[in-house]
């Protein structure tokens, strides 16, 4: 397998402030896991409110933004497209 990130998602608070606008990763597919507090998420132009615990797959190409409360308890799992083929096989 090539390669794979996991982040804490309180670990890039101070880059975006808790809060990620909407985008999108071409070649990349991400794996949120919310373990405790309510996010507001985007997700293809819809907005939506998410409780923890939830586990959220977001393909490649799918638009999303967060708005993450402080202190918020997840992590984010990225890996590339041709990997996640290469699992489903």
């Amino acid at each position: 397998m090539g390669f794979l990130n996991v982040e804490r998602i309180a670990d890039r608070r101070h880059i975006h402030d808790w809060r990620v606008d909407a985008h999108f990763h071409e070649g990349l597919a991400q794996l949120f896991f919310f373990a405790a507090g309510e996010v507001t998420g985007q997700i293809d132009y819809e907005k939506r409110r998410i409780a923890s615990p939830a586990l959220i797959w977001m393909p490649a190409l799918v638009g999303h933004g967060f708005d993450y409360p402080k202190n918020m308890v997840g992590w984010v799992i990225t890996l590339p497209t041709t990997d996640v083929v290469r699992l489903a096989r």
